[in-house]
């Protein structure tokens, strides 16, 4: 739905404004590993604990997370074109992943890196595309698709989660 979608100014504060809507200082997040160091350093400058979670041929290692770190409140992930390996996180780990973080109450924030370019394989549906249980906050941006200098990204929230984001938003822009 349209007001589901919430302009921003790229990934960086797309990232901003969900740490400010949903965590708070001495939450654990995890991340890919390796993975987007801004975002790394976004969540430490709020006191967010950071957690990072191997990946392989088949993306982020969600049994690893589940199993070392049950207490996580995000998931920071770019399972579409995981940097800066360019791996894709598996259709079963995604279900795995969606039905952990709607059992626990976790949030997933999906940085949808890159996936428009794709050449060799076909797309994988998005998580948030497979979210039946509304936990994915899905972040896109035109920076590579267009002009990188004109730092113009969205965010897709949850319909619980509108109210706040675009108070945030605005408030962040004010």
């Amino acid at each position: 739905q349209s007001e589901q979608i919430v302009i921003v100014n790229g990934t960086q504060q797309a990232i901003n404004l969900t740490t400010r809507v949903l965590l708070q200082e001495g939450d654990t997040v995890w991340l890919d590993d390796p993975g987007y160091d801004s975002a790394r350093g976004i969540f430490t400058s709020y006191g967010i604990k950071t957690y990072p979670i191997s990946s392989d041929i088949n993306g982020m290692n969600i049994s690893q997370g589940i199993a070392q770190c049950p207490e996580a409140k995000l998931i920071f992930t770019t399972p579409s074109h995981q940097f800066p390996l360019g791996n894709t996180l598996s259709l079963s780990r995604r279900i795995t992943l969606l039905e952990w973080a709607s059992s626990n109450n976790v949030w997933i924030f999906e940085d949808d890196y890159n996936s428009e370019f794709r050449y060799h394989t076909k797309p994988i549906q998005s998580l948030q595309g497979l979210d039946k249980y509304q936990r994915v906050i899905y972040a896109g941006t035109f920076s590579k698709m267009m002009y990188p200098g004109f730092r113009l990204g969205f965010l897709v929230v949850p319909l619980s989660l509108v109210d706040a984001f675009k108070a945030a938003k605005y408030y962040t822009d004010s």
